[in-house]
């Protein structure tokens, strides 16, 4: 066990990380605290001996957290924009941090944990729902055309509530009504948001909360899927006529039905650009990409003189995630983060029942993070980088943790451990 001050700033780090989420770069301040924990953990003292690393976790933190940089790292030679993919892949190394940090946690830290997080995206939907009824929250009035919340002018209400869902409904379980009450409020507030992939994040999530659901009641899957397409459609309709800047994102949506070019493309934000320049970017760049976060600097080199974004220096980044792994780290970087996709799903795979059961809800943020059939935000960026690493971290950890009972009964199976006991 390392020093309890060790575990108790890592503790902090982590609900900080999170909290501070809609105040610009103030979560950094939360990973600061993460690695002065694991600074304090690795140093011994004369009271507390320095802390053993489970060597499966770390592991998998290395192959997990090395996906992610080395796919970056590699594309740095053939960048478009070198000063910015360096520093962008010099930072990425700092995120490890949340992982190392998560292992310190005892079993028990690791459940106050999950109550503070999902205790920080209750008050995060009470703000929202706040200022759905009065128009008015903690960060001032709404946007014009869509809910946002705690975040302000920075609209990214609905897919961090989305990710955060899965926590939420997951320190809830033992708990039904309350569970099925913040469901609801999360399908308003999420749906209020208007960002649409936040409501395909949504979806996923309810998808393997009913899973759970039903594997817990006993209930038959039918049943499970009557309620949802009951309950839904009638929030949504509520909503549709109630809120008309909800409707008109729907009706915009539904103009993906189309067979008109012009308007599918204003049903999906005016995106099939961007999607199409991706394409003739990576075929001119197929194999290590233009570097992370050269998207924006190599975009006027390959998209149509009429494309619309050109007028504003180009699009910041692809929208989606495939494109972005593809574009700006190449197909190397694409088999790196298949490697690590496929070290954690093993990891999983082969992990006891209470372990994967710890694991769920943030297993459940990731899948609604990376599926791939939605746009999504930049991945090598601070923000939604450093909430994907939040959570990749504290999988890891809840998987693997060395103080975890299976894990304890699985080291004194050893022959070694057996003999020394002995």
């Amino acid at each position: 066990m390392p020093a309890p001050l060790a575990s108790r700033i890592a503790l902090l780090g982590l609900g900080a990380g999170f909290f501070l989420l809609p105040f610009g770069a103030a979560y950094e301040a939360g990973l600061l605290l993460c690695w002065l924990a694991v600074l304090l953990a690795g140093r011994p003292s004369l009271i507390w001996p320095g802390f053993i690393w489970p060597k499966h976790a770390l592991k998998l933190i290395a192959i997990a957290f090395g996906g992610y940089i080395l796919a970056a790292a590699l594309a740095l030679p053939d960048a478009v924009a070198p000063a910015r993919s360096a520093s962008n892949t010099l930072g990425l190394f700092r995120l490890p941090g949340f992982a190392l940090a998560a292992l310190l946690l005892s079993e028990q830290q690791r459940r106050t944990l999950l109550r503070w997080l999902a205790l920080v995206t209750a008050f995060w939907l009470a703000d929202a729902l706040c200022q759905a009824l009065f128009g008015y929250g903690l960060r001032g009035v709404s946007s014009s055309d869509r809910l946002s919340g705690i975040f302000g002018d920075n609209l990214k209400l609905g897919p961090v509530l989305a990710v955060s869902a899965a926590l939420l409904l997951a320190a809830l379980q033992q708990r039904p009504r309350w569970q099925l009450l913040a469901l609801s409020l999360l399908v308003v507030c999420i749906l209020l948001a208007g960002t649409r992939s936040g409501w395909v994040m949504l979806a996923v999530v309810l998808l393997f909360w009913g899973e759970s659901v039903r594997r817990r009641s006993a209930w038959p899957l039918w049943r499970v899927a009557a309620i949802t397409l009951t309950v839904l459609p009638v929030l949504a309709t509520a909503l549709y006529l109630q809120w008309p800047s909800f409707a008109g994102r729907v009706d915009r949506t539904s103009l993906l039905l189309s067979a008109d070019r012009a308007q599918v493309d204003a049903a999906l934000a005016y995106r099939l650009p961007i999607w199409e320049t991706s394409v003739q970017m990576l075929r001119a760049h197929p194999i290590n990409g233009v570097g992370t976060r050269g998207f924006r600097y190599a975009y006027a080199d390959h998209a149509q003189p009429s494309d619309r974004w050109l007028a504003s220096g180009g699009a910041l980044h692809p929208h989606q995630l495939l494109f972005e792994i593809l574009c700006e780290t190449g197909i190397i970087g694409l088999l790196c983060w298949l490697v690590a996709g496929l070290a954690l799903l093993r990891s999983y795979q082969r992990a006891a029942p209470p372990a994967r059961a710890r694991a769920w809800p943030y297993a459940v943020a990731l899948i609604a993070m990376v599926f791939p059939i939605n746009t999504h935000l930049a991945f090598y960026s601070s923000f939604w980088g450093l909430l994907f690493a939040l959570m990749l971290g504290l999988y890891i950890a809840s998987l693997l943790a060395s103080d975890a009972p299976e894990v304890a009964q699985n080291l004194a199976a050893e022959p070694t451990v057996r003999a020394l006991n002995q």
